[in-house]
């Protein structure tokens, strides 16, 4: 254990003084659920503030952001601590999920069962030690994503100890893990399924002639029973994401269209499901072949089923799903427990990645960070098969050389997240036609001083994107910095013509007006922007310094 929590340590030690990235400072540092005391403990007094419906669904992990704000306040450190914490913990629970299925009746009289202490430490440093975690680890917003690992991992391990040593304690906590996993992020949706499966291959042995009854030979009667409390806790993702504070007629109509919308693909679930296709093949290469990782992604939507990509990556995944399928069905039947394991972490990865990947429609199409939990089965279905080698030398080299790679890749990679201008090059450079990118590089470079960059920056994100209004503010604001107010006012202006309702440029707009002592322009302006957001403390204390000088 402290072997695994010392790599955990070592290899993010680098990132502790990592500023927040991207939406961080947004969603947390500008977030009033986290900063202003007590309101994360009553959300309700704060109903109509932006962010609350988000904070709703996924309380857990915003309450960990405002326990960390308490104490740490903006400095990144405590944050990153946390996420560090949280990782090392997840290394331990998948560590000893390896080890209690190896305890379940399908595998405890295997001969695999002898090396269950090698391959349940080398998944986990293969868990712990793997690049792609980087994103949901020092990436300090997506706490959710390895918070969520906390709790799914920490609902099966205490499911696993009900089941191998029977105290109905560790069942309810199981329970209460479950619910709290559905708190933390919609992905915890697929637990209960994956329990069930556990409960299935693990623990429900085929009935074989002239064996005597066994609580443990077959999923029904009183096993099937213990599951459905479980599988009650999936009911927690919709009921969140419809909202409870309204008629429970109301909250019932909005279940039916959204499961409705999903199963027809409306809104582009289509599109989305025809995607994922090609983005999952590309999560199983970062698996095996982590390099060239970013953390925005340029994926075209847009290229549809009719391509080779999508052919490719999809004679891939029935590979593998006919593969899952044999190697399953063939250590149920013939007692082969290391089919058994990684045709069930073949499955893992899918079931655990499906609410991401299939046709619930998300902005970002592909994120590293939701590999997290999905990677836990690739884990150990990983080490299981290098356990296969038969020389013992040549296996422990094999296993050596895999994670001292991962772990030099992990340390290069959270090199790249050691400053905002170092990020965002990385991104510009991996996605060139990315004007997100080349916008969000142009705001590091200005926050490091380097406007001469930063405009150029800008300029490359309008030139690949002219309808862009982030990129105009951003301008606006640079050029608003540097005292150049004609150029400042055209881009800010362009921003608000592009997108009325946008906040950031309507409040900039105002503040330039204001500086110029254009009031009634600024007050025009601000007032937008407090009525898009009546929580917008900044527009509300410049338009209060402007009514006080009537």
């Amino acid at each position: 254990m402290l072997l695994m929590a010392g790599v955990v340590l070592a290899l993010y030690a680098n990132t502790l003084n990592a500023p927040f990235q991207w939406d961080g400072e947004e969603f947390v540092l500008k977030n009033s659920f986290v900063t202003e005391k007590g309101l994360i403990f009553e959300p309700s007094r704060a109903s109509g503030h932006k962010w609350y419906a988000g904070v709703t669904r996924r309380y857990t992990g915003y309450l960990s952001f405002a326990l960390n704000y308490s104490l740490h306040g903006n400095s990144p450190v405590g944050y990153h601590v946390f996420n560090i914490t949280v990782h090392v913990m997840n290394s331990l629970l998948v560590y000893f999920m390896a080890l209690l299925l190896f305890r379940s009746p399908t595998l405890k009289d295997t001969p695999l069962a002898e090396r269950s202490d090698s391959i349940a430490m080398w998944a986990v440093l293969i868990f712990a030690a793997h690049p792609v975690q980087t994103e949901a680890v020092t990436y300090i917003f997506q706490r959710h994503a390895s918070l969520v690992g906390l709790f799914y991992l920490g609902s099966i391990v205490a499911y696993l100890m009900w089941r191998v040593g029977g105290r109905v304690w560790w069942y309810a906590l199981a329970l209460i893990s479950a619910v709290v996993s559905m708190k933390t992020k919609e992905n915890a949706f697929t637990l209960p399924l994956m329990i069930v499966l556990i409960e299935y291959f693990f623990f429900s042995l085929p009935k074989r002639e002239g064996s005597p009854d066994s609580p443990v030979d077959s999923l029904k009667g009183k096993n099937l029973l213990w599951l459905v409390p479980i599988l009650l806790t999936m009911l927690v993702v919709p009921l969140s994401l419809v909202g409870l504070d309204r008629p429970a007629g109301e909250v019932m109509a909005g279940l039916g269209q959204r499961a409705g919308s999903y199963a027809s693909l409306e809104g582009g679930g289509r599109e989305y499901l025809i995607t994922q296709v090609r983005v999952v093949s590309t999560y199983l290469r970062l698996f095996i072949l982590p390099i060239n990782q970013n953390l925005d992604y340029d994926y075209l939507s847009s290229e549809g089923a009719g391509t080779l990509s999508f052919f490719a990556a999809g004679c891939l995944h029935l590979l593998l799903w006919l593969a899952a399928g044999y190697m399953l069905v063939k250590g149920r039947r013939g007692g082969r427990g290391e089919f058994t394991l990684i045709g069930f972490g073949i499955v893992w990865f899918y079931l655990a990645l499906s609410v991401e990947s299939s046709v619930i429609k998300i902005p970002m199409v592909m994120n590293e960070y939701r590999m997290y939990v999905p990677l836990a089965g690739l884990a150990l279905g990983a080490s299981v098969l290098v356990h296969e080698i038969r020389w013992d030398r040549i296996r422990k080299v094999v296993l050596v050389v895999l994670v001292v790679s991962l772990a030099m890749l992990t340390v290069s990679r959270n090199d790249v997240w050691r400053s905002k201008v170092s990020l965002w090059e990385d991104i510009a450079l991996k996605s060139p036609r990315n004007a997100k990118a080349h916008s969000k590089l142009g705001n590091a470079y200005d926050l490091a001083g380097r406007s001469a960059d930063s405009i150029k920056a800008y300029r490359k994100s309008i030139d690949i994107n002219p309808y862009n209004p982030a990129a105009y503010l951003n301008m606006g604001v640079t050029y608003m910095n540097l005292g150049r107010f004609d150029s400042a006012l055209h881009y800010l202006d362009m921003s608000v013509r592009q997108k009325p309702d946008f906040v950031p440029a309507r409040y900039s707009l105002g503040k330039a007006y204001f500086v110029l002592g254009r009031y009634a322009e600024a007050e025009d302006h601000l007032g937008h922007a407090l009525k898009l957001n009546p929580y917008h403390t900044d527009a509300s204390r410049l338009l209060m310094r402007i009514r006080g000088r009537r």
